[in-house]
């Protein structure tokens, strides 16, 4: 599979990243990587 958007790190700049990028443009394919088991925590 491929993305437009490709985000390294899971917390919550990481995912106000892609909810402005999806804002942005809602066409594109967003992935977010987090290395550990919990997202959006630090």
């Amino acid at each position: 599979m491929t993305y437009d958007v490709i985000v390294i790190g899971g917390g919550a700049a990481g995912f106000f990243g892609a909810i402005q990028a999806a804002a942005f443009n809602p066409k594109l394919k967003i992935l977010i990587l987090e290395k550990s088991a919990r997202c959006y925590k630090k």
